[in-house]
């Protein structure tokens, strides 16, 4: 009697669950909407999709993105691929590194938005999917572990989290002094890569890793960096050259790293 009581609590669950999926894609059919999430936190987000494409628009505008007809995929990927093979020479130490870090199946890195639900207005993150299937995410991912083992790059002025914050805080500010903070706006897209990276070889000489090593690193980070570009339904965009690191390439952390400690 009690496995069929279960038996039937299953069953009615399922259906529940069954019909609540059917009416939520009906829903997103018929209102021509969209299901994203939010920017922040695990929050599943509906939206019209002609606002959705509007600030998508909107976002290309401001970022300076234009449409670029002449791309070329299989260029773009040789070239990545070129570099992995023939610059790359003395910094992998392994064959099998160098091999582990071509993509196989490569397609091109596609944009979406999160909306900040937080913030007025919700405006959109700007995120490019540099899953594994984009020409140089592993090279990337590659040149930011390699970084940071090789420099042992630590901050000036490191703070985690608000708990940590708020620990540094345990000591009231001098007599006349009040305390501000600053919002960064955009910080990924916005950071200067010139500078950036002129920062980083002066890090690695720093560490006196071998001339070597620093030309051939940089050299990769040249082409993961360059050209910017996404894509966004059929059409590949780029962006403005010299300025802006994809959110969602894993050379992320680190060059925000450099740039905010080299700022601060």
């Amino acid at each position: 009697m009690k496995e069929q009581g279960e038996d039937d609590f299953i069953q009615n669950s399922l259906h529940d669950l069954t019909s609540t999926v059917k009416h939520l894609r009906d829903k997103v059919e018929n209102e021509h909407l969209i299901i994203t999430k939010a920017d922040k936190g695990n929050t599943v987000v509906f939206m019209d999709r002609s606002d959705y494409r509007a600030k998508m628009k909107e976002c290309f505008t401001t970022m300076g993105a234009s449409i670029d007809p002449d791309f070329n995929f299989s260029l773009y990927n040789d070239t990545i691929r070129n570099a992995i093979n023939t610059i790359s020479t003395h910094l992998f130490d392994k064959e099998p590194i160098r091999k582990a870090i071509l993509v196989s199946n490569p397609q091109t890195p596609c944009l979406y938005d999160l909306p900040k639900i937080h913030k007025n207005g919700s405006p959109m993150c700007r995120v490019v999917s540099y899953v594994s299937s984009s020409p140089p995410y592993k090279l990337a991912k590659y040149l930011d572990t390699w970084f940071k083992e090789v420099t042992n790059i630590q901050p000036l002025y490191p703070v985690k989290n608000s708990i940590e914050f708020c620990a540094a805080r345990n000591q009231p500010p001098p007599a006349g002094c009040i305390l501000i903070s600053f919002d960064v706006v955009g910080f990924f897209p916005h950071i200067p890569l010139q500078p950036t990276c002129a920062r980083m070889e002066d890090i690695l000489r720093e560490a006196t890793v071998p001339p070597l090593l620093i030309s051939d690193s940089l050299s990769l980070l040249e082409s993961c960096l360059e050209p910017n570009i996404c894509q966004y339904k059929q059409s590949v965009y780029k962006f403005l050259p010299d300025i802006g690191i994809p959110i969602g390439s894993p050379l992320g952390s680190v060059m925000s790293e450099v740039f905010m400690d080299m700022l601060e």
